[in-house]
């Protein structure tokens, strides 16, 4: 079962997130901290968890992310933030996702995810971006952010890993820009 995270969920998510990073190959270890920093920053987050046998499993995040479009000299804004608009695009950023060890590759991740995109959908979020596995991603819809000319910021990630998922009717909105998450996730695009 896929239900919104409530406040008497936040002690299992955060020992889920510890647990299902403890040995993952993926992220960092500050994943946990990562989610109540979110918590604390950003209004308007969409968070969900899956629970079995009255035990939640899985937890997805979804928070605010936005494009900073680019002028033809390849040039964007100079200010950025959450409240920013103008020519910036306002979306959501999936991270983090975790799953309990124990019940990995059982399709739970695949539900969160679908189950959150369903919602957004529903609220006419405009895209969601996500740096994950390149086999993974595509199924729900994300493609390469490259092919949208859309970019990450993070120093060492590859952007090959980094996809776009537009919104219902938003196929042909994006024309190139730097994709930007909330500023607790750290510094972005710096020297760009």
């Amino acid at each position: 079962m896929i239900i919104p995270e409530t406040p008497e969920h936040l002690d299992a998510v955060r020992q889920l997130t510890i647990e299902a990073f403890a040995a993952s190959p993926f992220g960092h270890n500050g994943e946990a901290d990562l989610i109540d920093a979110i918590r604390e920053q950003c209004a308007h987050t969409l968070s969900l968890v899956a629970i079995e046998e009255d035990r939640i499993v899985g937890h997805i995040l979804f928070s605010p992310a936005e494009i900073h479009t680019l002028d033809a000299n390849g040039v964007g804004p100079t200010v950025s933030g959450p409240d920013v608009l103008g020519p910036n695009m306002l979306g959501m950023g999936l991270a983090p996702m975790s799953v309990h060890p124990s019940h990995q590759r059982r399709g739970i991740g695949a539900m969160l995810v679908k189950e959150g995109l369903r919602r957004l959908d529903e609220l006419g979020n405009r895209f969601t971006i996500v740096a994950g596995h390149p086999e993974y991603y595509p199924r729900f819809g994300f493609r390469p952010a490259q092919e949208f000319s859309v970019s990450h910021g993070f120093q060492g990630m590859p952007q090959d890993v980094f996809f776009l998922r537009p919104g219902p009717s938003q196929d042909d909105e994006f024309s190139g820009g730097r994709a930007h998450y909330h500023s607790v996730f750290g510094p972005q695009h710096e020297g760009s």
